[in-house]
């Protein structure tokens, strides 16, 4: 009888498992319509729901977030972002050119800084 409840349990657990996986799949989703209607704030926090969530990463959507925060203005989250998608994807071009952008926008702003001054 204990072994039937363990098998139960751990079906229950598989199937727990199973529906927050649908949950945070959906959140990404939810990300990704709110991408392409240009509502980066709320992409980003579907992305960053979804990325807090996981343990392993997922470059993809390391790159949406960090395209999200160079349409915010925060090239420094976006620099972030790129650098963590380039550590699973070392010769990812992506990575390679969100981060490209997200330092040139901060360049950009820190010369802009100094001629302000």
């Amino acid at each position: 009888m204990n072994l039937r409840r363990r098998k139960n349990k751990s079906t229950d657990s598989f199937e727990e498992w199973m529906e927050e996986v649908k949950d945070i799949q959906e959140v990404r989703k939810h990300g990704d319509q709110a991408f392409l209607e240009q509502d980066f704030e709320t992409a980003i926090h579907c992305y960053s729901q979804f990325i807090d969530s996981r343990r392993t990463v997922y470059p993809s959507v390391s790159a949406r977030r960090s395209l999200c925060y160079l349409f915010c203005n925060q090239p420094d989250r976006a620099l972030y972002d790129g650098m963590i998608a380039q550590e699973v994807f070392p010769d990812w071009p992506t990575a390679f050119y969100l981060q490209s952008v997200a330092l040139y926008i901060q360049i950009k702003y820190d010369h802009l800084i100094l001629l302000i001054l």
